[in-house]
């Protein structure tokens, strides 16, 4: 392990919900999206992250069109914003600076769709986003599952629930219930 990665052990059942992914198509190019459901994630954002592959990005769900603002303080990467209404479609595209704080207001948006800039979408495109409502279908069959979560915040490695980890560099903390 190298000595700048920070190491968290977290019970996934109790203590840390892992956003879902799901799969978004535009003019036959798919995009690998985490899809920001809660209040938390959607506050998040892509902040944090220094760079995006051309195939991934982030996926804003609403549970129905909404009004909102979104902005780029704290994002490091440029992005287009792309707004997504109910008949998924396309209506309008904003070209996101990065850190900059002046607000985007939105009008009836169902889904906002971040992507690394210059991706050839524009105003009336049809999106197909696969389903990724996969709540757990049956508590009884649900694992309890360890995850080590970089620095990045993403996952590092998953442990089976039974194992012991001992890391002695940054670690912060050690949970299990």
């Amino acid at each position: 392990c190298s000595a700048n990665i920070y190491i968290f052990i977290i019970l996934y059942k109790y203590i840390f919900k892992i956003m879902k992914n799901t799969i978004v198509e535009i003019n036959d190019r798919k995009y690998r999206v985490k899809v920001a459901e809660t209040e938390e994630e959607q506050e998040k954002g892509l902040q944090d992250i220094d760079n995006l592959d051309d195939d991934e990005g982030m996926l804003f769900a609403f549970e129905e069109p909404i009004s909102c603002y979104f902005h780029m303080k704290g994002t490091k990467i440029n992005l287009d914003i792309i707004l997504i209404n109910e008949d998924d479609r396309v209506f309008n595209i904003y070209n996101g600076k990065a850190d900059d704080d002046t607000p985007l207001v939105c009008e009836d948006v169902k889904y906002v769709l971040e992507l690394n800039q210059n991706n050839n979408i524009k105003i009336g495109d049809i999106v197909e986003i696969e389903d990724y409502d996969n709540e757990e279908e049956d508590d009884d069959e649900e694992e309890e599952k360890l995850y080590v979560i970089g620095e990045n915040g993403r996952i590092q490695a998953e442990v089976e629930s039974e194992s012991r980890i001992f890391i002695r560099i940054h670690t912060k903390n050690l949970i299990k219930l």
